[in-house]
């Protein structure tokens, strides 16, 4: 009896469930790793971040859409009359959200992908210190946790050192993507302990939103009318012609859909900081796939500093992850 209760809490432990905050954040890490090798692809091709964003939200209402009709009891919201009063605080956040994915599209379409990261490395920094500062609700953080954010962003500075073509007049737009998805990502955790809604009827409410302000930004930047141009006058657009291409956009809008719902899950079972890590953790591997995968477009990681800048952020990131479990 003594050796059954002491294995079978371990077996639990380690087993692989998505229930468990573990199956989570690897789905999570696995999906935003995803998306952003595929919305570079697409954008080399597509340059149009508002329409790519668009289509994100239009894949994420039909995603979400198509699971509450497969599943209408359990995708049932709880307590809808008393959201329906915080409608305001959704469309606001909605706003947000939307600019937070096209700054990030528009950052990551015209620089690479370590430029992308410089600034950006700085994230979970200051999410935590705006959780300081504004004395937002957070659980405690050991001085383990604290730690482990050292290498998590002295290994980014090092893997991109020699990779850095960032000039005074191109750090503004990935330093607003920084603090847009900080914010974003600080709102979003705040938005979910106060709306008693569940991933996917928060993510069905906001996705219709998003499209229809992406699209008008779209619209109102032209990009609508040079995407149609460039089809009339043109026949050799091969991601929007080929089937190869039209397949690549499929696959990137499915993705997307599956990243806003594992990223509204994940961050309703832990914190705003975590999701941060977690992003971060994706684009240097996002980064180091680029270079070894993708030569052509991104730079190839031939120096040991560099795998060691690599490895002291997944040493960080995995050490930060450990924590957080066993929190």
């Amino acid at each position: 009896m003594l050796t059954t209760h002491t294995t079978t809490p371990t077996m639990n432990h380690l087993t692989f469930s998505p229930h468990k905050l573990e199956s989570h954040l690897i789905t999570y890490l696995a999906l935003n790793l995803l998306l952003t090798i595929l919305n570079k692809r697409v954008l080399a091709q597509y340059p149009y971040p508002w329409l790519l964003t668009a289509w994100h939200a239009l894949c994420s209402s039909m995603g979400t859409y198509l699971s509450r009709r497969l599943d209408p009891i359990n995708s049932k919201p709880e307590h809808l009359s008393r959201s329906r009063g915080k409608n305001h605080y959704i469309f606001m956040f909605s706003i947000l959200y939307t600019v937070n994915i096209a700054v990030s599209n528009v950052s990551l379409g015209i620089m690479s992908i370590s430029d992308h990261l410089i600034l950006r490395s700085t994230i979970p920094i200051i999410v935590l210190a705006l959780t300081q500062l504004l004395h937002l609700p957070h659980k405690p953080y050991t001085r383990l946790t604290l730690l482990t954010l050292i290498p998590l962003t002295t290994g980014i500075l090092v893997t991109t050192q020699n990779t850095q073509s960032l000039t005074p007049s191109t750090i503004p737009l990935p330093l607003l993507s920084t603090l847009l998805s900080s914010t974003t990502t600080l709102t979003l955790s705040l938005l979910q302990t106060q709306l008693p809604l569940s991933p996917l009827h928060l993510l069905h409410s906001l996705a219709p939103l998003t499209g229809i302000q992406s699209t008008l930004w779209s619209y109102m930047n032209g990009e609508i009318d040079e995407f149609l141009i460039k089809q009339i006058s043109s026949h050799n657009s091969s991601l929007t012609s080929s089937p190869t291409g039209m397949f690549l956009l499929l696959i990137n809008g499915i993705v997307a859909f599956l990243l806003n719902f594992s990223s509204f899950s994940t961050n309703r079972k832990t914190c705003a900081l975590t999701m941060a890590v977690l992003g971060n953790m994706g684009l240097v591997l996002a980064m180091v796939i680029s270079g070894v995968a993708l030569s052509a477009a991104e730079p190839v990681l031939y120096r040991y500093m560099d795998i060691f800048g690599v490895l002291l952020v997944l040493g960080g990131g995995f050490l930060y992850i450990l924590c957080e479990v066993k929190a």
